[in-house]
């Protein structure tokens, strides 16, 4: 790879990190609300939608955090 190329990859790289970051306080941020919740509003619908935000927010950072993890394995 070239130097142009790996710059590029860097930046990439550099920016998935920031949106694993703010996915990750997205993520806390939710769950914080959810467990704010009384008990019978978490096992209401609206409990039910954060809880499936909470979930996908979760999976959506897991995938971003796999992308870095690979990305990074270009350079060893």
């Amino acid at each position: 790879m070239n130097n142009n190329r790996r710059k590029q990859l860097r930046v990439i790289w550099e920016e998935l990190q920031d949106i694993y970051n703010r996915l990750d306080i997205l993520c806390d941020e939710e769950q914080d609300a959810y467990d704010s919740l009384p008990g019978p509003f978490q096992d209401s619908e609206r409990g039910e939608k954060m809880q499936n935000a909470i979930d996908t927010l979760g999976s959506v950072r897991d995938q971003v955090s796999e992308a870095i993890d690979e990305i990074g394995e270009i350079w060893e």
